[in-house]
């Protein structure tokens, strides 16, 4: 009995492997999990790492570099997790690109502007590109999720998820500063619940270069005759916008898609906007 039924032994368990970060960059850095709270001001990177705060990172003339971060009810005055500005710096950190990739930004919430991310940056290079990221149930009165005025940016592969403006733009109020600004948003799903808002607001001082491709829609939703997913300041709209790959759900809606002062968007309802498909069950073999 001693011998040949003895205590079976057990692995022990082992921990799933940290994300790999962005390599920390050289020169001053604040980690986001130290933050205390404050104004950051000075010539350094906001770097996070596998971190989660509710703190809200107030800035300028910085530059963030963010992986797999946690912003969970995030609230401020104006944005919720990241207010940052950068009005003319020449600082280096000022010329490159901020990046924030497969974070989370969950509840957060201002009463003014970016209900996660309020950012306006006018520096040469500078810009986010934000990538495999999440933002849900996020809130303010302009850009739910981001209000957005730089002269570029990139957004991939994210998910925005029931995010509210009472003013507009549940999830972008998006504000292009000059002729040349180019911004992006492709491969992202958006799950919409319609309200008195829009889901992407454009404003433009210039020429708007707007590419929105291969997005997923799911309209919950739509309870609000005034809710479209896209509106403007004035229905005039110039430079080169791209509509392409698009889809959402249900479709049989088009006069959703633009608003009242967005009906000069050159796009086609029918080939650019089609019905999201869906991928049959597969049935167990026999």
């Amino acid at each position: 009995l001693n011998k040949d039924f003895v205590l079976c032994q057990t692995s022990p368990d082992t921990p799933n492997p940290p994300d790999s970060c962005h390599a920390k960059p050289s020169g001053k850095i604040i980690d986001i999990a130290e933050y205390k709270g404050g104004l950051i001001n000075t010539d350094l990177t906001v770097y996070g790492c596998n971190a989660e705060t509710s703190q809200t990172f107030k800035a300028n003339s910085v530059r963030f570099v963010l992986y797999n971060c946690k912003f969970n009810s995030n609230k401020g005055d104006r944005a919720g997790a990241i207010d940052f500005t950068n009005l003319g710096c020449n600082l280096d950190v000022c010329k490159q690109v901020n990046l924030i990739t497969k974070c989370q930004f969950i509840n957060c919430e201002s009463g003014d502007e970016g209900g996660a991310i309020y950012t306006m940056l006018m520096s040469e290079g500078n810009y986010f590109e934000i990538k495999d990221s999440t933002f849900e149930n996020c809130k303010s009165g302009k850009g739910g999720a981001i209000s957005y005025a730089c002269n570029k940016g990139i957004f991939d592969n994210c998910k925005f998820i029931h995010n509210t403006a009472t003013q507009s733009g549940n999830d972008f109020y998006i504000t292009q500063l000059s002729d040349d600004a180019v911004l992006s948003i492709t491969n992202c799903e958006f799950e919409v619940h319609s309200s008195s808002s829009c889901m992407i607001y454009m404003m433009s001082y210039g020429q708007y270069n707007f590419e929105f491709k291969d997005n997923k829609m799911k309209i919950i939703e739509n309870t609000h005759n005034e809710f479209h997913l896209f509106d403007s300041m004035t229905d005039s709209f110039q430079g080169t916008l791209k509509f392409s790959g698009n889809c959402m759900s249900p479709a049989d809606d088009k006069n959703i898609i633009k608003g009242p002062k967005a009906q000069s968007l050159n796009l086609d309802l029918n080939k650019d906007f089609v019905l999201c498909q869906t991928s049959p069950d597969t049935p167990n073999p026999p």
